[in-house]
């Protein structure tokens, strides 16, 4: 039988944000400091993304469960 693996994989995807501001230079200010905490934005990637995604790293489950132990 085989044993089951962890795959981990990177697909590419963008977030867009509204940063309502005078100037361009405020506004990345504005998501610069509060990009992720205050203020959010919308997730979107392409359709075929998932297709194109780059295997990053395989684990085996037991080493996963062994790294997760406690001494």
């Amino acid at each position: 039988m085989s044993e089951e693996k962890d795959y981990l994989f990177s697909v590419e995807c963008h977030y867009f944000y509204e940063i309502q501001a005078c100037d361009e230079k405020t506004a990345r200010k504005i998501l610069q400091e509060q990009g992720g905490f205050d203020i959010s934005g919308e997730l979107l990637f392409s359709d075929d993304a998932y297709k194109r995604a780059e295997l990053v790293e395989v684990c085996r489950k037991e080493e996963e469960e062994n790294n997760n132990e406690t001494p």
